[in-house]
């Protein structure tokens, strides 16, 4: 686990581990599907029977791939990907390579994930808690925390707990805020993502204008003169 390639922290890189390990106890009673409804273009004959006959764990990001990007689209329902979501989110996590994050969890509210039994929502707040967890400790240039902020949004999680993590950290947040500089600047943030959830991305610039995150910004302005 290492997207943004710098030395990883131990510790929040061992919960994330233990995160990815509890969603596949959680959602291991799903079985594997019997078949993969799918547009053959997006999927062909080939690739579900690969998908199927494989063991779940030994299944690449890239033999994933078509599959995470379009399912619920033309590729995929609910039953499979149950059975994949454990192998589709370890993946998102350790593979730079791998659909973008803001894409993988945007696929959760299409599965109205919100109404799954209580042990399967636990388990996938505890892997974002811990991924951002880990971004906190490890992204020195504010990339990976503005797309898993995005993500985690566009997951439906709640943002002021990311937000309260992410203003605690100040090396973090101060990373994050100049990478979205040129964006603030013009009124928005950077990651296009977010102009898919609206009322989220406002929420977040009047949080940045509020007055526990300001005397953060001006501190940073007076000591190293950038805006």
């Amino acid at each position: 686990m290492n997207r943004s390639h710098v030395t990883p922290d131990r510790q929040s890189s061992d919960a994330v581990h233990r995160a990815i390990d509890g969603l596949y106890d959680t959602f291991g009673r799903y079985p594997v599907p019997a078949r993969i409804e799918a547009c053959p273009c997006c999927l062909d004959e080939a690739e579900k029977t690969l998908l199927l006959s494989k063991p779940l764990r030994q299944l690449e990001g890239a033999e994933l791939v078509g599959y995470t990007a379009n399912v619920f689209l033309t590729v995929g329902a609910i039953a499979d990907f149950l059975y994949f979501l454990p192998r589709i989110l370890e993946i998102c996590a350790e593979d730079e390579h791998w659909p973008d994050p803001e894409i993988v969890l945007g696929k959760l509210p299409l599965a109205s994930w919100t109404e799954w039994p209580a042990p399967e929502q636990a388990a996938v707040r505890e892997y974002c808690d811990a991924v951002f967890a880990h971004i906190l400790a490890t992204d020195e240039t504010g990339d990976d925390l503005d797309s898993w902020l995005c993500a985690l949004a566009r997951g439906g999680l709640a943002l002021p707990a990311y937000l309260a993590f992410l203003q605690e950290n100040k090396t973090a947040f101060l990373a994050w805020y100049h990478w979205n500089s040129a964006a603030r600047r013009q009124g928005r943030l950077a990651n296009p993502f977010w102009e898919s959830i609206p009322e989220e991305a406002a929420q977040v610039m009047e949080w940045l204008a509020s007055a526990e995150i300001q005397p953060l910004v001006r501190d940073d302005a007076a000591a190293t003169g950038r805006p």
